[in-house]
């Protein structure tokens, strides 16, 4: 769903409460600072902005902005932390529907988990949950779907060695066609002998 505001911060929709509607933004959420950095966030195109709650727990908004009529709104709408439809009896050793849905349900589920994170600590924590299969990415969650963390030379953003069994070397040039990508995309990856990979 998504919330709308003025950029004075006064709610002008709200797809989950209509009550919101007319209050201003430091009445729906605890942090002074909300309207700021959303307002900055639509101001350079869009992005992402954390809105502590009142719990201690943190909402990922994404912010994007809006005008009309001569007047700027910015929209907001929250991503939730919960894994989209997963397939407990499919493998990643076929193409298959479920094999596909899986790999992006697992791709999305390790981007939040890594927007998500508080500081830099936090950060270097959540991906090594990722690389290590730990946490909510252990084999008993995740089967033999597997994510990895890279940088942009394809080191192991842990520091580690574990991702480079993932590929071969002469892979290198197609994934990092495929990440370089605004938004990434497939990487068909032909493989020692007459197996093939996507990743």
């Amino acid at each position: 769903y998504t919330r709308s505001f003025a950029y004075n911060g006064t709610c002008v929709s709200d797809g989950a409460d209509k009550s919101n509607i007319g209050k201003n933004i430091s009445d729906i959420f605890i942090d002074e600072t909300l309207l700021a950095n959303c307002k900055a966030a639509a101001d350079a195109g869009g992005g992402w902005v954390r809105a502590p709650q009142a719990d201690g727990t943190q909402t990922l908004l994404m912010v994007t902005k809006l005008a009309k009529d001569g007047n700027f709104f910015f929209l907001t709408v929250p991503i939730t932390k919960a894994w989209a439809p997963w397939s407990n009896d499919c493998t990643s050793a076929y193409a298959s529907p479920c094999a596909e849905r899986n790999v992006l349900s697992l791709v999305g589920m390790a981007a939040i988990h890594l927007l998500a994170a508080l500081d830099s600590t936090q950060l270097v924590e959540r991906i090594s949950h990722i690389t290590k299969r730990s946490d909510i990415f252990a084999a008993d969650s995740t089967g033999d779907f597997v994510a990895y963390v890279v940088d942009k030379e394809l080191e192991c953003a842990d520091g580690s060695t574990d991702c480079h069994d993932a590929w071969h070397e002469h892979w290198k040039t197609e994934i990092l066609a495929a990440v370089q990508t605004e938004e990434g995309r497939w990487a068909s990856l032909a493989a020692v002998g007459s197996a093939q990979d996507t990743l």
